[in-house]
């Protein structure tokens, strides 16, 4: 299951939506402001407690103590302490709800007065959080935190069992909670996935998200690689050029023509003799 992403627009439609399979709807209490995001818009939190996007009784997430869960968000804090970033359960009692936050010294996964805590300094930037929960009690075994793609040490654990509330949804401050604690700066691509994404998974996310023109290339079907793709050959020099493609047979093609030789297998003639450099090129082009 995931939550929709943050659109560019945060009274929209769109953003309101869920994309996934519970297909709860977003309701908004007080001031939520757009902002860039990671991939296109973001929604901005002013630290108000009575400001947060959320939704009441979300039966289809896993409740109790024995489903599988990853929480994810970007988010952009100016410093540790930024509060809650999301979660769903309830504020008591302990044990009563899942949620990812930034605490005075770093992320946590927060179950209510059980946590998974990391000292990794927070700044100004955009980072990729991530909480995975695999079940049972909570530890560093069945709890794990990220950040950027990399999985945490848990440095300061405060372990136990819990009983995880579906009371409400809140993406912005700590759910059911309306008297403290509200999120202080940006968050995109929020999502929940109702399974525990792998380490591999997690990074590939970031990799892809963080920056899709590096993550990727596209190229022409019909493209082919030539090799080697320059060479100097003096008079009456030959080289054998080979070419890479997936298309089956290939027609190799000498330009300018009759500068040399060019056999139908990329086989290259230098001229007996010529009186200045020239530059040939041999392409291998789809027969």
């Amino acid at each position: 299951r995931y939550w929709r992403d943050w659109s560019s627009d945060v009274c929209s439609s769109d953003l309101m939506a869920d994309s996934g399979s519970a297909g709860y709807t977003l309701a908004q209490s007080g001031s939520v402001s757009p902002a860039a995001g990671v991939i296109g818009g973001g929604a901005a939190f002013n630290g108000d407690a009575g400001s947060y996007l959320y939704h009441d009784s979300v039966t289809a997430y896993p409740s109790g103590s024995t489903g599988q869960e990853t929480l994810e968000a970007w988010e952009q804090f100016p410093t540790n302490g930024g509060g809650e970033v999301f979660g769903y359960g309830a504020n008591w009692p302990n044990g009563s709800r899942i949620a990812l936050g930034s605490s005075s010294t770093g992320p946590v996964l927060d179950f209510e007065n059980i946590a998974i805590i990391d000292s990794v300094p927070i700044n100004n930037a955009w980072h990729h959080l991530v909480g995975t929960y695999a079940g049972g009690g909570v530890t560093s075994t069945t709890s794990q935190l990220y950040i950027d793609g990399v999985p945490l040490p848990s440095n300061d654990n405060n372990e136990g069992n819990v009983n995880i509330s579906t009371a409400e949804l809140k993406i912005g401050g700590i759910p059911t909670v309306t008297f403290c604690c509200g999120s202080t700066g940006s968050l995109d691509e929020v999502r929940i996935s109702s399974m525990v994404r792998s380490a591999d998974w997690i990074s590939t996310e970031f990799n892809n998200e963080s920056s899709p023109s590096t993550f990727y290339q596209l190229s022409d079907e019909n493209e082919v690689s030539v090799t080697p793709t320059s060479v100097i050959l003096y008079s009456s020099q030959t080289q054998q050029f080979s070419a890479n493609s997936c298309l089956g047979s290939l027609a190799w093609a000498l330009s300018p023509a009759g500068v040399g030789t060019l056999t139908t297998s990329g086989f290259y003639t230098a001229p007996a003799s010529f009186t200045a450099q020239q530059t040939v090129t041999d392409q291998a082009n789809p027969a």
